[in-house]
């Protein structure tokens, strides 16, 4: 029986750790029933901070769920 519908979305972004983390933490706790099915998260490059460290940029792919029910 077919009484919910599941809306699928592939994402990619770009990031430190804090924020890619931020973002999915988010994700997981909206009530719109959304939910990171799949991560993969791949090294990009080096960039400095404005405190002088450096700071490891992400490439993150998601794939995003949602399911509704009518």
């Amino acid at each position: 029986i077919d009484f919910y519908k599941k809306f699928t979305v592939d994402l990619q972004a770009e990031g430190d750790i804090k924020q890619i983390t931020q973002f999915i933490y988010q994700l997981q706790n909206t009530p719109q029933l959304l939910r990171a099915d799949r991560l993969r998260l791949e090294t990009k490059s080096l960039s400095a901070t404005q405190a002088g460290s450096q700071s490891q940029n992400l490439k993150c792919y998601l794939l995003i769920s949602k399911v509704v029910i009518p």
